[in-house]
């Protein structure tokens, strides 16, 4: 709906806005699944990407760490033969651009690039038609998923030193 209504040059007003956010947030926070699932991981996800579009604290300066750490260790947990790497890649691009922080790019950055590699990933472009295959709200995500997309390539060519 947000990217129809900027597409299309229309707004949505408040009163849809907040019916959509209570309509979405409150029935994922009520769900209650083994903590390193694929249900549990969707979950997650799509309460990441609720924090972005409907409370946008992290552009304030706000972080979530609690939930980070619920959502990483969910993700670093799963059993990936019952997840796709489309999917993965997915939750990890809305994990990084939603609620993770810079401190957390140790364990983002290499299952990213791990799954790039398998979903074939090599463009920008390419990267945004996955995750506009599942829910990616352009006015909200391209900026700062374009600067974690880059930021993740670089180590193909330039992978950190281990001292």
């Amino acid at each position: 709906m947000i990217n129809f209504a900027v597409d299309s040059g229309q707004r949505i007003s408040t009163e849809s806005f907040l019916d959509t956010m209570a309509s979405v947030v409150y029935p994922l926070l009520d769900m209650c699944f083994e903590g390193s699932s694929s249900d549990e991981a969707i979950r997650l996800g799509l309460l990441a990407l609720s924090c972005s579009v409907f409370l946008q604290w992290k552009q304030l300066g706000m972080s979530y760490p609690h939930f980070t750490s619920v959502f990483r260790g969910c993700l670093t947990r799963l059993t990936y033969s019952h997840i796709s790497s489309q999917l993965l890649l997915w939750l990890l691009m809305v994990g990084a651009v939603s609620v993770c922080e810079a401190t957390d790019d140790g364990w983002l950055k290499p299952l990213l690039l791990v799954n790039i590699g398998l979903c074939e990933i090599d463009s920008w472009s390419k990267m945004q038609d996955l995750l506009k295959s599942f829910i990616w709200i352009g006015l909200v995500h391209d900026k700062p998923g374009k600067g974690i997309f880059d930021s993740t390539i670089i180590y193909l060519d330039n992978p950190p030193l281990n001292h």
